[in-house]
């Protein structure tokens, strides 16, 4: 006879986390990728400190705590300068660092995903509750694992940084900002208690991400002129306590980075990033000589406002190939929608309008890097606010609705969700293929895509001086090289070579001169919705003009616009060869290209 109660949701949420926790203990992330990629290793150094030291200041024991796993040391590790004590501190929040503490302390760096693990179980538990509260079981069951698993935010897990950290937080004060709607008879789940938590937890958000102040105002005010038919004074003024031990919270956490470090700014004074040599590395130096000689991190100019940037970033931003909220987090993107055709509240309002509040400070205030710089899947900023639309449903979806949107989020993240590490660590390699290449290149961020991790891809010349620069895609050529004295590149036979052409005047049109050194070839190129076919009887190199379209104005550093046209070449056949004394590869045609 079937137990009931062992295939419960609870059960297999338990099953879920246990299995992420098992996997946690038995996965060293610095070990199984042999790098640190994005902030990690200021994070991962300044919890070893916590764990072992209880202080946030950078000393060499530190660095030689990351010796013994990893011999290239921090790479990237940003410090700055205490100069209240004239020591030297890390130069990023505190907080996530602090959390994971204990668990580095007893597990070591696996202590990381240890609490990861930890966090995923916890979001999965209070979805669960929340759905069940109008959802059957088992649809609630599968729309948690949809919010939660088969997306894109799932791969932050693998990630020494605080990206998921700071999800949860705002998923817990969420969750208890609206645990009245659980009808549930638990003390904290009830008013004002449930507000006072939630208040603590959008403290500690607010602190490690500043921009989730902004979520708080909608849901505070609502909280303030909410309708309370009993005891509407006391209503009131549990509002304003509320209020305050948020304020409290926040500014406590902000104080205690003062006590750490010096500065009520985690993001300011002295800060340099370092990557090849560290300061006290060398016994007898000073500490601070290697940081002196360091530029500091310096905050981005905020450019002139451009119409055209602006309105493409509402599509960029939804369904743009490397930053697409409906691409990398679907789940977010389907409640959004599905909210507009369901039955409202005051408080789903609020929960709702604090959603966008999250969403509009990084479309509008970041226009040209609002997700979060080439390190990155998906968009890296907005997962902070990812679970927040969840809060706002009222009602079930249809199962069937709910198949097709498993589908449709597994379709885009399956590759990545199979592969996280992999992914993590190049994270430019799967929107080269199948349905990434229909979707739109944000020529907003085009200087923060995560092309431009490689040094070949990025910002190439062809000229001295360059009249324009090249930004490659995809692993479709085989990047600048010379042929017969002309710089150019050859792109590979049978294979779409996409790029972005970067000019520093609107031009009218594009000259190609393509080689070929296969007969009977034929080489595609085109530059908006303009296709221009060349066709080769026989080896050799023809010219072809090539009308560009309407520029678009790019100035992420507010020095003056340049102008952007999306490129592809494509070459139907390839030959094998040895030319210029590379090893055997397939060249397909070789690509000259100016502008006038």
């Amino acid at each position: 006879m079937t137990n009931n109660k062992l295939l419960s949701p609870y059960t297999w949420i338990h099953f879920i986390g246990l299995f992420l926790l098992g996997g946690a203990l038995s996965l060293n992330p610095l070990k199984s990728t042999g790098a640190f990629f994005s902030d990690e290793a200021v994070y991962y150094t300044m919890a070893y400190s916590f764990a072992h030291d209880g202080d946030m200041e950078y000393q060499r024991r530190d660095l030689l705590r990351v010796y013994r796993e990893y011999p290239a040391g921090p790479t990237g590790i940003i410090l700055k300068l205490n100069e209240r004590d004239r020591t030297i501190v890390f130069g990023k929040g505190f907080l996530y660092s602090l959390a994971a503490a204990p668990f580095v302390r007893v597990f070591h760096t696996n202590g990381f995903l240890v609490w990861h693990a930890i966090l995923v179980w916890l979001n999965l538990l209070c979805a669960y509750r929340f759905c069940s509260a109008f959802m059957e079981k088992g649809t609630a069951l599968l729309f948690s694992f949809f919010y939660f698993i088969v997306n894109a935010s799932l791969v932050y897990y693998f990630w020494m940084t605080p990206e998921y950290f700071n999800m949860s937080l705002l998923c817990y004060a969420l969750f208890f900002f609206v645990a009245e709607r659980l009808n549930s008879s638990f003390l904290l789940f009830r008013s004002p208690y449930n507000f006072f938590i939630s208040a603590i937890l959008f403290g500690c958000a607010t602190y490690s991400k500043p921009p989730d102040a902004l979520v708080v105002i909608p849901l505070g005010l609502w909280l303030l002129f909410r309708k309370k038919t009993e005891r509407p004074k006391r209503s009131f003024l549990n509002a304003l306590l509320a209020l305050a031990i948020y304020i409290f919270a926040t500014i406590g956490l902000f104080g205690l980075n003062v006590y750490f470090t010096g500065d009520w700014n985690y993001q300011g004074g002295r800060r340099a990033a370092f990557y090849k040599s560290y300061p006290f590395e060398r016994p007898g130096v000073s500490e601070f000589s290697a940081f002196e000689r360091k530029d500091p991190i310096e905050a981005m100019v905020k450019p002139p406002f451009y119409v055209k940037t602006f309105s493409y970033n509402w599509l960029y931003f939804f369904f743009g190939r490397y930053s697409g909220l409906a691409i990398y987090f679907f789940p977010m993107f389907f409640c959004l929608v599905f909210y507009l055709f369901t039955k409202k509240s005051s408080l789903s309002w609020a929960v709702y309008l604090a959603g966008w509040a999250g969403m509009l400070y990084y479309m509008v205030g970041l226009p040209w890097n609002y997700f979060g710089g080439s390190g990155t899947i998906g968009n890296r900023y907005l997962l902070t606010v990812f679970p927040v639309f969840l809060f706002a449903l009222m009602k079930e979806p249809s199962r069937r609705l709910l198949l097709f949107s498993f589908l449709g989020s597994s379709l885009f993240t399956g590759a990545i969700l199979f592969s996280p590490l992999l992914s993590s660590h190049r994270n430019a390699l799967h929107q080269q293929f199948s349905l990434f290449r229909l979707l739109p290149v944000e020529d907003s961020l085009l200087s923060d895509l995560p092309v431009n991790a490689s040094f070949r891809a990025r910002r190439v010349a062809f000229d001295e001086p360059a009249t324009y620069f090249v930004y490659y895609l995809d692993d479709n050529t085989y990047y600048k090289e010379a042929f017969q004295g002309v710089s150019g590149f050859w792109v590979k036979g049978a294979k779409p070579a996409e790029f972005v052409l970067r000019t520093f005047q609107p031009n009218q049109k594009l000259k190609a001169r393509i080689t070929s050194l296969s007969p009977k070839n034929r080489v595609r190129i085109s530059a908006g919705g303009k296709t221009v076919l060349i066709e080769f009887s026989e080896p050799g190199s023809q010219e072809r003009e090539i009308p560009l379209p309407n520029a678009f104005p790019y100035d992420r550093d507010g020095t003056g616009p340049t102008y952007l046209y999306n490129i592809e070449v494509e070459s139907e056949k390839s030959i094998i060869s040895t030319i210029d004394g590379y090893p055997e590869r397939p060249l397909g045609a070789f690509v000259r290209l100016d502008v006038f």
